[in-house]
């Protein structure tokens, strides 16, 4: 269910008139209590890696935006002009910000790895839901769990 939930919320983000994170839980079944209260669905760590094992050029295209489409639309950052015809630098490095984002990062070899949907999640949460992750793996291997 928190598969499905990170879909619909990031589908919603991707939407011209985004909802309300509850009205999109209660949408695809959540409870009214969930709903009302959508951060304990989207702080749990099962949401968080969800979100992560999904890239951002999959979201696209599920929103019909074809990979034509969107090299398009980043062709124009990339040969962006000031108006006095000098590059707009600045327009270059969010295309470039961009690709990266879609695409993910190429390797020398060739090789690319997905990128995430790193626009929800800044690399603070990150590291904290990894940091969480790792105590939640050593309580299971040492058979012991902390009270918070």
């Amino acid at each position: 269910m928190q598969r499905k939930a990170a879909e619909a919320v990031v589908k919603n983000l991707l939407s011209k008139k985004p909802k309300h994170t509850g009205q999109v839980l209660a949408s695809i079944g959540y409870s009214r209590g969930i709903a009302k209260t959508p951060s304990m669905v989207t702080e749990s760590i099962g949401f968080k890696v969800a979100l992560q094992e999904s890239s951002l050029l999959d979201a696209l295209k599920a929103q019909g935006i074809d990979s034509a489409k969107i090299a398009k639309k980043i062709d124009v950052l990339l040969e962006a002009r000031k108006i006095d015809g000098d590059t707009d630098y600045q327009a270059v490095n969010n295309g470039l910000k961009h690709a990266t984002a879609i695409y993910g990062l190429i390797s020398p070899t060739g090789e690319g790895t997905k990128n995430t949907y790193n626009f929800i999640f800044s690399s603070d949460v990150q590291k904290k839901v990894a940091d969480i992750n790792l105590s939640i793996k050593e309580a299971l291997i040492n058979g012991n769990t902390k009270e918070n």
